[in-house]
């Protein structure tokens, strides 16, 4: 089966250290609410890249924008899932093309900790005043560089380019510099006819 194009979604098990700050993020009630459907997460992923053929995945990494291969995540501390979008297939070409452009750039690690810090006390304003704070707005202090989540929802906006699919809108309210990855499982189960299942490792 050729997975180019396809998306990976991956989850470390043990739950600690920065995998536990992430995994916070999807337990607020308010996280697994879309309007008009509520999605449920049976897991909750904290890595997210796209493959560019069955064993190379377009990601990033402590050491920066790499290519790594897709068994490194073959291993008892992590599980994972891969996607085939159903959609966008005249654009995959050009959004790997565009994600390979920084490939070697460092990850930005002050953009994460901004990410942890502001979303971190949002969500928990939130909790005390509903909808006081746009999360899907909000600004990180760092905006420069990447990280997973955010390539992964660059990566697939430019699938829906020239469609008018309401995935695209739910994509791009979003400010790139503040999704993680289980704001994109969430949109990846709010949507099935948009996603199939193609792959999964440690379930």
């Amino acid at each position: 089966m050729n997975k180019r194009g396809c998306i990976l979604q991956v989850e470390t098990i043990p739950f600690t250290g920065v995998t536990a700050g992430i995994k916070i993020f999807s337990m607020i009630p308010k996280m697994k609410t879309i309007p008009g459907k509520k999605v449920k997460l049976d897991w909750h992923p904290t890595h997210s890249g796209h493959l560019e053929d069955d064993n190379t995945v377009n990601s990033a990494e402590a050491e920066g924008m790499v290519h790594v291969p897709l068994e490194n995540w073959r291993k008892p501390n992590f599980r994972y899932k891969i996607y085939r979008p159903l959609f966008g297939a005249e654009n995959i070409e050009i959004a790997i093309q565009e994600l390979n452009r920084n490939i070697g750039e460092g990850y930005n690690f002050l953009q994460f900790a901004g990410f942890m810090f502001k979303r971190f006390w949002c969500e928990v304003i939130n909790l005390l005043i509903p909808d006081l704070i746009n999360i899907k707005q909000l600004k990180n202090w760092f905006p420069n560089g990447d990280v997973c989540s955010e390539r992964l929802r660059r990566y697939l906006s430019i699938l829906t380019v020239g469609l008018s699919i309401p995935l695209r809108l739910d994509l791009i309210v979003w400010n790139e510099n503040i999704i993680h990855p289980v704001d994109l499982q969430i949109l990846i189960n709010k949507y099935p006819e948009y996603f199939e299942e193609v792959e999964s490792w440690g379930f």
